[in-house]
């Protein structure tokens, strides 16, 4: 018996490449991450993302339910744009 896998392989450069909506953390960076930036001058993109991966992760669950709830109502619109990247 042989076990070969045949499924239909997805090009990279199909035409409607959807963008991903941005999660709750990538909403809280995208906000914070210029101020960050202004607090540690001398820390590159990345060290700034442990920065704030670490402020998440201490933050409360409170204080991530807006930007949770603002990802969820990005993801419903992206769904009403692009329906067909949600098959």
């Amino acid at each position: 018996g042989s076990s070969g896998s045949s499924g239909g392989t997805v090009s990279a450069t199909s035409p409607n490449k959807c963008k991903r909506p941005m999660n709750a953390f990538m909403l809280f960076a995208k906000k914070y991450r210029v101020e960050y930036t202004q607090m540690y001058p001398g820390k590159d993109n990345r060290a700034i993302s442990v920065i704030l991966g670490d402020r998440w992760k201490k933050m409360k669950n409170e204080e991530r339910r807006m930007y949770t709830l603002e990802a969820k109502a990005l993801a419903e619109e992206q769904k009403r744009l692009n329906p067909d990247c949600w098959k």
